[in-house]
């Protein structure tokens, strides 16, 4: 069984269009406390949105499981303590709650996160001897990279950074 993340309930403060099937939502913290190293990901349960109940309980009954969370990586930089921020791409992969946040959630709206977790992180601080980073990334793999890459930046560290991204299409790439 996997240990409890810290949840940490959030408010929907911006949805930016990021292509035709891609968003980042701004979540505003309200004050909490919610540290994090760019690139590690939060959980969210698709039980807590209320416009997804009969798709759950139709796509629960055909698989004949509970839904689980869906994953998402910190797309932000971790430098604002105020927000964070999630890169969400639709899929075609049945998850209603994937939909629903790549094309129906809306401003105002709370949303409950578990997390942070997650290796795949900028270590602490600029690692010595390491003249640049080169971030290798497919669809919504960039993601987390952008959060990472945003905070190297934002922090004055000296190292260059390499994005190489590939898509399926090029009004696909975030």
């Amino acid at each position: 069984m996997l240990p409890l993340m810290p949840r940490v309930t959030t408010e929907v403060a911006e949805v930016r269009r990021e292509s035709a099937e891609a968003v980042t939502l701004r979540l505003d913290l309200g004050g909490q406390a919610f540290p994090y190293r760019p690139g590690q990901y939060v959980t969210i349960d698709p039980h807590q949105c209320g416009p997804l109940a009969e798709a759950l309980r139709a796509r629960e009954a055909g698989r004949g499981k509970p839904e689980g969370p869906g994953y998402y990586a910190l797309s932000s930089d971790g430098l604002t303590a105020s927000s964070l921020e999630i890169t969400v791409k639709a899929k075609q992969d049945g998850s209603a709650l994937v939909g629903y946040l790549a094309g129906g959630i809306g401003v105002g709206e709370r949303v409950t996160l578990a997390g942070p977790d997650g290796r795949y992180a900028l270590p602490e601080s600029p690692p010595a001897g390491v003249t640049g980073f080169l971030h290798l990334c497919a669809g919504s793999g960039a993601a987390p990279n952008r959060g990472m890459i945003r905070h190297a930046l934002g922090r004055g560290w000296p190292q260059r950074h390499l994005l190489i991204v590939q898509d399926r299409a090029e009004g696909d790439v975030l």
